[in-house]
């Protein structure tokens, strides 16, 4: 696949419809799937649920990555108050790449252009992730790990329970969990690291 002519966008500004997106999608996952331990099937409905909360890198015309966030829905986050105020809570969607086209920076311009793109619309931005290299990438745009939250974490080993054959052990380990600040105050920051680590894993 050549990759000499690379875009990234949302996918309606490139013309796609939900039903071409969720195709391309599931190719995408149906291909990570083989590499990577960690990636699950998702249904077209949840799929289909991003569509408008996601940055795609193209090329010829097809989709090769993929990036999202959108309103997390996991409670208590989803309903989070800080001094008085409603925080508006976002959570991101695994980056998604086309196997042919790793190792050429895409992950990283797709986390830079969903985070410009969408993080205006929330006052923090929350990842969980058992990828090392995603980990990584995450931290070097400006991520930090906080502690993480349990509903998140039972709800990612559940997702994995059946491809995880006897390897809880191991997710036990690399699972993590990141935040993005957009417009929290040190003192908001701290209080809800303090929730987290009172009430979740």
């Amino acid at each position: 696949m050549r990759n000499s002519n690379i875009s990234f966008t949302t996918p309606q500004e490139a013309n796609i419809d939900a039903s071409i997106y969720k195709d391309h999608l599931k190719d995408l996952i149906l291909q990570e799937i083989h590499t990577n331990p960690t990636m699950v099937l998702h249904t077209d409905e949840e799929i289909l649920s991003k569509y408008t909360s996601s940055i795609i890198a193209i090329v010829d015309g097809k989709i090769v990555g993929n990036a999202s966030i959108y309103p997390t829905h996991m409670q208590p986050l989803d309903t989070l108050i800080l001094d008085g105020k409603h925080i508006r809570v976002g959570e991101t969607w695994s980056v998604i790449i086309h196997p042919d086209m790793r190792g050429h920076g895409l992950g990283k311009n797709l986390i830079t252009k969903t985070l410009s793109e969408f993080s205006h619309a929330y006052d923090v931005i929350v990842e969980a992730t058992v990828n090392d290299v995603m980990f990584a990438l995450s931290l070097h745009q400006g991520f930090e790990r906080i502690p993480f939250p349990k509903n998140l974490y039972e709800e990612g080993r559940n997702h994995l329970a059946p491809r995880m054959k006897g390897k809880e052990a191991e997710f036990d380990q690399r699972a993590r969990c990141l935040m993005y600040n957009v417009t929290l105050s040190q003192e908001q920051k701290e209080e809800l690291i303090a929730i987290l680590q009172k009430e979740y894993r």
